[in-house]
């Protein structure tokens, strides 16, 4: 994989090349021709080519909690960015019955400005979009003499694929897309309150006491950086997959593609939580405050030091950051979720409250038992604890396990709270407290294509997060785990 990067962007860059070097050689093998781009939209080796908006081979839903609707067996999203679905009767029907052999294009109206999903016939999608009038490439006949006679081949009814990391930060912000998903800033609009009611002597003549309630209006802004994932689809590769002898047919183009997705994918996830490098002011999630290096012993040293009690002594532990993170906030947070590495979250989950006592974990005492920061409905919040292989720590010592974090080279982990929406204004309307801004979050273009191969991008527009209430959030290292033995 060649990864591509401005300068502001190198520390990334350097962090996914640590990690492709200890991804498994399966995986790197699948990336070999794969591409990712990392760099502001303004710089032009990594602006969009004007033929993308126009040509495009998808366009994803950034609104993802939207339901959208049906049409012709096919779920369509309810998004901004589209329009009408155009799809003739029968191509209707055969999507109920075969929705393989109907591929979904976005066309972009240019009356609307937005793009209309059209259906039409193709005999495999991978073929379709090297063969169609967009990409414009020959495919002539090639045989396949190298192979050998079907009869002397046996083969394992599976591919085995290798296990991939994963976040899952995403659940605990909201994705907003933003009005424009072709600008270069995204900015977000505050509103907060001044003045307050007054005591006020009626009837005096010399009664001259005002205090006007008034509303002051706030900017955050952020740049929007393009990151892009490309891939390649050669003529042999689709001549070899369509070979019948062959039991894995396109499973491998389409396994490729998935790849480059989940390689983008991650790379948000990291930028979401650590942010970026500092030249590009993309904020993270744990740029947004301070995080506090927790003095007390962590969970592991519990663990480690494995007393009778280690389930108390980690409830105990898991108050003195969730009670004054619940006080602060007023007791208004409707829900709090509590991200943990898995070395943390397993600990908490497994160790009993009292081996002689009591066989409940940490976790499930606290969902059982937890009954304070009533809120102002007299409903209690809602704790979600949440495991995520990017805030583990790297360890390279010790006997109890061996295992290395690209994400995070520290020897501690990170723990992160998170308040994801709360009741705001005098209306009591609920809106969200971390905010993602993705103006375009899926969006795949063909490439200028070549006599031989065709070079695909899926391209995401991100602008860090946004955090207009800081208090929402609080972060700590080394609550879960400082070392080895700590």
């Amino acid at each position: 994989m060649e990864i591509k990067c401005s300068d502001e962007m190198r520390p990334v860059k350097l962090l996914m090349e640590n990690w492709l070097e200890k991804a498994p050689a399966a995986f790197r093998q699948a990336l070999a021709t794969c591409e990712i781009g990392m760099g502001r939209s303004t710089d032009p080796k990594f602006m969009v080519p004007p033929h993308a908006a126009d040509f495009p081979l998808y366009v994803g839903d950034a609104r993802q909690r939207d339901p959208g609707k049906m049409v012709g067996g096919v779920y369509m999203p309810k998004n901004p960015l589209f329009g009408k679905v155009i799809v003739k009767d029968e191509l209707e029907a055969l999507a109920k019955v075969h929705p393989e052999q109907v591929t979904w294009r976005p066309v972009l109206n240019h009356e609307t400005n937005r793009y209309d999903l059209v259906g039409v016939k193709s005999k495999d999608v991978a073929r379709a979009y090297v063969r169609d009038e967009l990409v414009l490439d020959a495919a002539p006949d090639m045989l396949t003499p190298q192979y050998l006679s079907p009869w002397n081949i046996n083969w394992f009814p599976q591919i085995y694929r290798a296990p991939l990391l994963y976040s899952r930060i995403e659940e605990a912000v909201e994705i907003e897309t933003g009005t424009n998903p072709w600008g270069t800033v995204m900015n977000l609009n505050m509103m907060d309150y001044a003045g307050f009611a007054a005591f006020e002597s009626s009837g005096q003549a010399s009664n001259n006491l005002t205090k006007n309630i008034d509303v002051q209006s706030g900017l955050m802004t952020s740049v929007i950086m393009n990151l892009t994932s490309s891939y390649s689809i050669g003529l042999e590769e689709l001549k070899r997959s369509e070979v019948a002898s062959s039991p894995f047919g396109q499973q491998g183009i389409s396994i490729k593609q998935q790849y480059a997705a989940y390689a983008l994918q991650l790379l948000t996830d990291y930028l979401m939580i650590y942010g970026g490098p500092t030249d590009t002011y993309l904020q993270g999630i744990l740029g947004v405050n301070s995080i506090t290096s927790w003095t007390g012993t962590s969970l592991n040293g519990y663990a480690v030091a494995n007393g009778a009690n280690v389930g108390n002594a980690m409830y105990s532990a898991l108050i003195q950051i969730l009670e004054p993170f619940l006080t602060q906030g007023f007791n208004k947070w409707e829900e709090v979720i509590v991200l943990l590495s898995p070395k943390a979250y397993n600990l908490i989950h497994t160790w009993p409250y009292s081996q002689v006592y009591n066989p409940m974990t940490a976790a499930a005492a606290w969902a059982q038992n937890f009954a304070g920061g009533k809120m102002k409905d007299g409903k209690d919040p809602k704790i979600t604890f949440l495991s995520d292989p990017l805030l583990a720590a790297t360890i390279t010592t010790g006997t109890t396990g061996i295992f290395s974090n690209p994400f995070n080279a520290q020897t501690y982990d990170y723990t992160i709270l998170l308040a994801p929406r709360v009741k705001a204004g005098p209306d009591e309307k609920m809106q969200g407290l971390v905010l993602a801004g993705m103006p375009l979050k899926e969006f795949a273009y063909p490439v200028i294509p070549a006599g031989y191969q065709s070079e695909y991008k899926f391209l995401r527009r991100y602008a860090g997060i946004f955090a207009p209430v800081p208090g929402a959030i609080a972060a700590y290292s080394g609550f879960g785990q400082k070392s080895t033995n700590t």
